[in-house]
């Protein structure tokens, strides 16, 4: 209702003052066309930096132990240093796109700093089974035979 008596007095006033409110009008729609347009460009150099934090994932038993035998690695060219990065992991089947294994919203962290130009690996669990998976699935479809994805990489910097 507040917009409606807004619009009301905009109108009355552009029908008593039509050049002031038009040059006031103009003014301010220049202005947020301004700011919007900074922020979108800063949201796409946002994006880009996170962007060039890549993250590996793979099943691996030789270098890893048992109990922690995904080996993530995390790779920094973002041209700034990484403070942490938060991610989820997935494991999937070949040819499918529904995940078997993820960490949903229990998201993996790392609080390794990393330099630009280098990286960092470490061994991680397994996640759960994805919810709605029968328990059946972790035997039939075992860890190993998995197609391992960090996803929703989200990085901090310094």
């Amino acid at each position: 209702m507040a917009w409606l008596v807004g619009i009301g007095i905009f109108f009355i006033l552009l029908f008593l003052f039509p050049r002031p409110v038009i040059g006031i009008t103009v003014l301010l729609a220049l202005g947020i066309g301004a700011y919007l347009f900074v922020e979108n460009e800063n949201s796409k150099k946002s994006a880009k930096k996170r962007a060039s934090v890549k993250l590996e994932a793979n099943y691996d038993i030789k270098n890893c132990d048992s109990d922690y035998p995904i080996f993530i690695k995390i790779s920094n060219t973002s041209g700034s240093t990484v403070k942490s990065v938060s991610f989820t992991l997935a494991g999937y089947r070949q040819g499918h796109s529904s995940p078997v294994y993820e960490s949903g919203y229990s998201d993996y962290t790392s609080d390794r700093i990393i330099e630009n130009g280098k990286g960092w690996g470490n061994c991680w669990r397994v996640p759960k089974l994805d919810y709605g998976v029968p328990e059946g699935f972790s035997t039939q479809f075992p860890a190993q035979t998995m197609i391992w994805k960090a996803e929703s990489i989200y990085p901090t910097f310094q």
